[in-house]
């Protein structure tokens, strides 16, 4: 945006909406699957999700016996955020669309 706001041009425009929108369309329906994914699968969407966002580490795999955590913050903690995150990514998303969704002439 800083380079349209220096050369005082528009950014292109795909099927008469702004970058905003399609943004906003492609980040949920990626965040849709996922959460589709997570509904139907929940251990392992949360697998999934620390084995790509945290390559490398398992600090993430809770074991009972030998992580007292998990018996402090129990899966269901872990489901309540995950589904905040994704009401507060629809929220933003829903404003990105309406930005978005207003043709330019």
């Amino acid at each position: 945006m800083l380079y349209y706001r220096h050369t005082k041009s528009r950014p292109a425009l795909l099927a008469g909406r702004g970058p905003s929108f399609w943004a906003a369309v492609i980040l949920l329906i990626s965040i849709g699957g996922f959460a589709l994914f997570a509904v139907s699968d929940f251990d392992r969407a949360f697998a999934l999700f620390h084995t790509i966002f945290f390559p490398g580490k398992t600090n993430w795999i809770f074991d009972p016996r030998k992580d007292q955590i998990i018996l402090i913050l129990p899966e269901e903690f872990f489901r309540n955020c995950g589904i905040l995150v994704v009401a507060l990514l629809a929220v933003f998303l829903a404003v990105y669309l309406r930005i978005g969704r207003k043709k330019r002439q």
